[in-house]
């Protein structure tokens, strides 16, 4: 799996892409759970007892990075479609 994680980050532009994703991914997520708050301040909190609830909200969005931008390296076999925006999808 190691190796794996090499291969698919060896380009920067996978790195950046998997932490949009992350990032994209966590902020909502928390948003949603209510870990983060908007108004009338940005706040983070964590009740206690639901740290696994947040432990896992933070997996799920740091895998969901890895595994998107591994698929767009994987399924982007025409550099062509690459560049255009354009991907196998399923």
């Amino acid at each position: 799996m190691a190796q794996m994680i090499k291969i698919v980050f060896a380009d920067y532009r996978y790195i950046i892409l998997a932490s949009v994703i992350f990032v994209g991914m966590l902020i909502p997520l928390s948003i949603v759970s209510e870990f983060i708050f908007l108004e009338p301040y940005i706040i983070s909190h964590i009740p206690s007892g639901s740290e696994l609830s947040f432990f896992l909200i933070v997996t799920v969005s740091a895998l969901s990075g890895l595994v998107l931008s591994q698929m767009r390296r994987l399924f982007c076999q025409e550099p062509q479609s690459c560049r255009d925006g354009r991907m196998l999808l399923f």
